[in-house]
């Protein structure tokens, strides 16, 4: 799940995406409920999938995309063969950045995507009933199909956040509810899948890792008979939790590279399945942003002779010079300068220091207390008269003491 670091998604300009993505799967080992079971007939199966994907993303947190399988399944065992092509169905769906919709901003803060859209019945469906009542002898065209036969609605929420500036994590609900019958009767059942995890950062803005568990479950679809009485059909769904490991690499700024595979972990299915032993996923993807990017208002950096912002000058001591100290947890030159500071303060009691955490800051408090800094550490010098008399930005904030005035600066003994 990139989003938890990715820069990109809270950018505030509006955005087009594309992307293509191959899966292959392969499954020979039957479950019937928890159970693994011996495979007498050598049944194998094998998905190929090749999945299309696009969308915008507007500046104000709305937004649309849509995905489009095809591919192709084989089945394998001692009896007979099936090899299956065909499209899957087409999912569409309207999309929002909640907390930027609403102008919630904060590096720090988590992050909420909703959306909601539909299945379209695109791809060619397989009987059910067909399959079930073939008589010995008999054979389809087709016994599998990736098209489902039914609308659906869509609806997913994902949130992600930050735990550290290279640490992130996610969670994902995702339901799938189906409004319509198939042609010969088959009513799907809701599916309902959760994922949570991390991300971390290998090689910041270039490779990123990822890693979730995936519970996805299926409720118990239902069939006509022969006789046209609706019953349960037992061989379809049940719950399934597998382990994912992703790897990103950032070709370019606007071109991304994924590698997923996914391991089961459990599986209690209903009737006699035999679910895929494991996925391998490969995906390009391409972001472009479009229009021109917001205006920022023009930012003057802070000048000797200014007067600190009220809540600085609430912290200063009347009569004493104060080293006022910008922060971050994120910053690993600040944690170092903190020592330093430290160890110089306790060797002159006329000076004053004073820290402040600006790991939660927004860009408008950035940009009001700290206007046009390149980057944290910042050091901020004020004189016995409360006014500025140096800021110092990035490496430079470590020469602190070159521009102490005499009365503040220790004597060597």
């Amino acid at each position: 799940m990139s989003r938890a670091l990715d820069g990109a998604t809270n950018s505030p300009q509006s955005r087009v995406r594309a992307g293509l993505s191959y899966a292959y799967a392969y499954g020979d080992q039957p479950y019937g409920g928890q159970k693994a079971l011996t495979n007498y007939d050598h049944f194998k199966i094998r998905l190929q999938l090749l999945n299309f994907s696009a969308g915008l993303d507007l500046a104000n947190g709305l937004g649309a995309s849509l995905v489009l399988p095809t591919g192709r399944i084989r089945s394998e065992s001692d009896a007979r063969t099936t090899d299956d092509f065909g499209l899957g169905d087409l999912e569409l769906r309207a999309r929002t950045d909640l907390f930027r919709l609403l102008d919630v901003t904060g590096r720090w803060l988590p992050r909420l995507l909703l959306s909601a859209g539909v299945a379209a019945p695109t791809g060619p469906y397989v009987s059910k009933l067909k399959v079930a009542q073939l008589q010995p002898g008999q054979v389809l065209d087709k016994t599998l199909s990736l098209g489902r036969g039914a609308w659906w609605l869509l609806a997913d929420a994902e949130l992600y956040g930050r735990i550290l500036e290279q640490l992130g994590w996610f969670v994902a609900l995702r339901t799938r509810t189906p409004l319509s019958d198939c042609d010969d009767g088959f009513r799907w059942g809701r599916e309902t899948a959760v994922s949570g995890g991390l991300a971390a950062q290998l090689w910041p803005k270039h490779l990123s890792v990822s890693a979730s568990l995936d519970w996805l479950q299926r409720k118990m679809p239902t069939e006509l008979d022969w006789q046209g009485v609706r019953v349960d059909s037992a061989s379809v769904g049940g719950d399934y939790t597998d382990l994912t490991a992703s790897l990103r690499g950032q070709l370019t700024e606007q071109v991304a590279l994924d590698l997923t595979g996914r391991k089961p972990v459990q599986r209690d299915v209903y009737g006699l399945q035999t679910p895929p032993n494991y996925w391998v996923f490969v995906g390009l993807s391409w972001t472009q942003p479009v229009g021109a990017p917001p205006i920022k208002p023009t930012v003057q950096p802070a000048q000797p002779g200014d007067r600190p912002q009220p809540e600085v000058a609430a912290l200063l001591q009347s009569g004493k010079v104060a080293v006022v100290d910008y922060w971050a947890t994120w910053c690993a030159p600040c944690q170092k300068l903190a020592g330093q500071l430290e160890e110089f303060s306790k060797q002159n009691n006329e000076l004053h220091v004073v820290r402040l955490d600006a790991s939660d800051w927004d860009a408008p408090t950035m940009d009001r207390l700290l206007p046009a800094v390149p980057g944290l550490p910042v050091v901020d010098i004020y004189g016995v008269d409360g006014r500025l008399r140096k800021r110092l930005a990035g490496a430079e904030a470590f020469d602190y003491a070159k521009f102490l005035p005499e009365a503040a600066t220790p004597v060597a003994p």
